[in-house]
Parts: C-alpha cells; sequence; structure tokens
C-alpha cells in the first residue's frame, strides 16, 4: 500500500467511524432515548456545528457515525428534561378550562332545553 492509500483509509475512519452500537447502550442503556440523542447531534451536526472529534474537514462525513462517536467518546451528554411537570400542569389547566366552558353551556342550554319539553308535553296534553 502507497502512503496515499494509507492516508485515504485514515482519513475514512476518520470521517466514516465504525461504532458499536453495543458500546453506546452501555453509556444510555434506553435505546429509545440513544436514538433520539444521535438522531438530534447528528441535526446538529448537519446544520453546521463543528464535530466534537477529528474529522477531516474538506471531505464529506457521516454525521450519524460522528455523532455516535461523540457519544461514545464522551464529548456531549444526555439529559431528561423537567418539562414535563410544566406540560402535565398545562394540559390539567386546559383540562379545567374546558370543563368549566362546557358546564357554562350546558347550563345554558339546559333551560331552554327544558322549556321545550314543557311545551310540547303541554301540546300533547290538550289534543
Amino acid at each position: 500500500m502507497t502512503s496515499e492509500n494509507i492516508q485515504d483509509i485514515q482519513e475514512e475512519q476518520l470521517n466514516f467511524p465504525e461504532i458499536d452500537i453495543s458500546d453506546l447502550i452501555k453509556i444510555i442503556p434506553n435505546r429509545f432515548l440513544l436514538c433520539s440523542a444521535i438522531a438530534k447531534r447528528s441535526r446538529q451536526l448537519t446544520d453546521g456545528e463543528k464535530p466534537l472529534v477529528d474529522v477531516v474537514k474538506e471531505k464529506p462525513f457521516n454525521p450519524i457515525s460522528i455523532a455516535m462517536k461523540e457519544l461514545l467518546e464522551e464529548k456531549f451528554t444526555v439529559s431528561l428534561r423537567d418539562d414535563v411537570d410544566d406540560e402535565v400542569e398545562l394540559i390539567e389547566k386546559l383540562d379545567k378550562s374546558l370543563d368549566e366552558k362546557l358546564e357554562k353551556q350546558e347550563s345554558k342550554e339546559a333551560p331552554s332545553k327544558g322549556k321545550d319539553k314543557k311545551s310540547k308535553s303541554k301540546s300533547l296534553s290538550t289534543s
């Protein structure tokens, strides 16, 4: 092999690293969270973020493989946000508001429905 061939192989390994997913599962045991983290980081790389590991900048690279390599080398961490509590609270407020609106609407419609039933019953009883 020539030195150019060796250099090409090294560059390809930098830009298209082969990562064993079982190594990543040891870092993030939840495969769905792992997939989400890799996807988000690869989108960032695709959108122009600089890789946190060595790559040959003049050549194309695989953002998914680079994101996996970054995670394997612990260049970034993954955490869950605590926004769930805020979202649950918001949903509960919306649910309560909807219930109140429905009650108001039912209370407005209830008297008119009652009158219709009485008038119908009166007309039936008079004939």
